[in-house]
């Protein structure tokens, strides 16, 4: 039985992966699938949702947290990285054909009847989240953005070597681009109250695991200082 004082393997190796400070002119936020596709209740899956006659008590988590929580946070996150010049990356999902068929296989369904390709409103970004001059626009045709885009070789020709991943949703597009940034050498941070998922339990639990191997997880407010205390060299320390 071990003694009180005692860590689990998997404690040890969490600590090991939040030893890093973010530094603004290294760092990026990468938002992931902030749409009208997913992360809109009147648009794309919440429209869906109502078509098959879904509750809209079942949904309500996902885009109460949406609307509530994660677009605040990300406002404050996007006004923060660019007052202090680090770099925004929008991801999105979709197709080029309103077949879907150029997405991975398992996307392919979904997208097609939320209707996420070129020229409909579901493939836009959330007007409130837009890009402004300068800042990419990345597309990808998997769940992760690193398997079908050029966000690796972006971030490279850039001299990021810090993400800050955020989006929708965290047991998915955004907790397997973080994962994949993570094998590929960046640190990564996730925004845990940038992410939007469907239910609280799935929300923790990647989270939980993200932090056990991969990298950290912190608050949008907790990001902001980090970037603000690196500016001026303070440092502060990660928890």
């Amino acid at each position: 039985m071990p003694s009180s004082n005692s860590k689990l393997a998997t404690e040890v190796v969490a600590d090991s992966v939040r030893s890093f400070r973010l530094d603004a002119p290294r760092a990026a936020l990468v938002m992931v699938d902030m749409q009208y596709a997913s992360a809109h209740r009147a648009t794309g899956l919440g429209r869906w949702l109502d078509t098959l006659g879904v509750p809209p008590e079942q949904a309500a988590y996902r885009f109460d947290r949406c609307e509530q929580v994660a677009v605040p946070a990300l406002r404050r996150l996007l006004a923060a990285f660019r007052e202090r010049g680090s770099a925004v990356i929008h991801v999105r999902l979709g197709s080029s054909v309103p077949e879907c068929r150029d997405l991975a296989p398992g996307l392919q369904h979904v997208e097609h009847v939320i209707g996420n390709y070129v020229g409909t409103r579901e493939y836009e970004g959330l007007d409130e989240l837009a890009p402004v001059d300068g800042e990419p626009v990345v597309t990808k045709l998997t769940v992760s953005a690193f398997t079908s885009s050029n966000l690796d070789q972006l971030l490279r020709n850039l001299g990021l070597t810090q993400l800050v991943v955020c989006g929708v949703s965290t047991s998915h597009c955004v907790d397997l681009t973080a994962r994949d940034a993570a094998d590929r050498g960046y640190e990564v941070v996730i925004a845990e109250d940038a992410c939007v998922e469907d239910t609280p339990e799935l929300h923790e639990m990647s989270l939980k695991l993200f932090a056990q191997l991969f990298g950290r997880v912190a608050s949008s407010a907790d990001v902001i200082d980090e970037l603000e205390s690196s500016i001026h060299g303070q440092g502060v320390p990660s928890t």
